[in-house]
């Protein structure tokens, strides 16, 4: 058992390294032409290269997951195809709940409309406008909560269709800063406006006893 008559292997080379074989084989006898050769070599290639392909895409996924930020990317029809853990963090939607998903899932309906014409007008060949600079804008959690998000556009060509990415951060903490320290700023200035009629008032009052 298995009784095999004819065998003919190839190596699966991946950057260099020998990980495997393709072979085939069968109970008959059959001669091993050079044609035989070149289909089992042509798709052994084939196979390495997917191979490659999708370990450089597990360790892109890898590295996305480790990343504090959301990262998303959707495809010409606007339908969600990547989502990390730090988009299900930050949205509050898992991966398996949000991928095949518009991406009405994250914006606000008041801005949706305005978001569709810009995108697909890039779709269809328009200049990108926000692309390769941080933009801020809002987004909204699961549940239509709103928050401040500052995003980093990119796009890719895959099999024909074009995706676009984001690398998505909230920014909630900082404005909550910013407006502390405009509101300190207004504290302060309110206080030497203050301090200074007080003063002037003091030296109204004492000079006039004084002459």
């Amino acid at each position: 058992e298995p009784h095999i008559r004819f065998y003919a292997g190839t190596a699966l080379t991946v950057r260099g390294a020998r990980i495997g074989s393709l072979c085939v084989f069968d109970p008959l006898p059959r001669p091993f032409s050079p044609e035989v050769q070149r289909v089992l070599e042509s798709t052994a290639a084939s196979l390495s290269d997917l191979i490659e392909r999708r370990a450089d895409g597990l360790s892109a996924q890898s590295l996305l997951d480790h990343s504090t930020d959301a990262a998303v990317a959707v495809d010409s029809s606007g339908c969600l195809t990547l989502w990390n853990k730090g988009a299900e963090a930050m949205f509050g939607w898992s991966r398996q709940e949000a991928l095949g998903q518009s991406l009405d899932l994250i914006l606000p309906p008041d801005l949706a409309s305005a978001h569709w014409q810009g995108f697909f007008r890039y779709v269809a060949g328009g200049a990108p406008r926000l692309f390769g600079k941080a933009v801020e804008l809002t987004a909204v959690r699961r549940g239509g909560h709103p928050f401040p998000m500052e995003l980093t556009l990119a796009r890719w060509d895959h099999a024909g269709q074009a995706s676009v990415g984001a690398l998505i951060r909230d920014i909630s903490p900082r404005k909550a800063m910013d407006l502390q320290l405009s509101q300190a700023l207004v504290d302060a200035k309110a206080s030497d406006r203050a301090k200074s009629r007080f003063l002037a008032a003091m030296n109204h009052e004492m000079r006039t006893p004084l002459n």
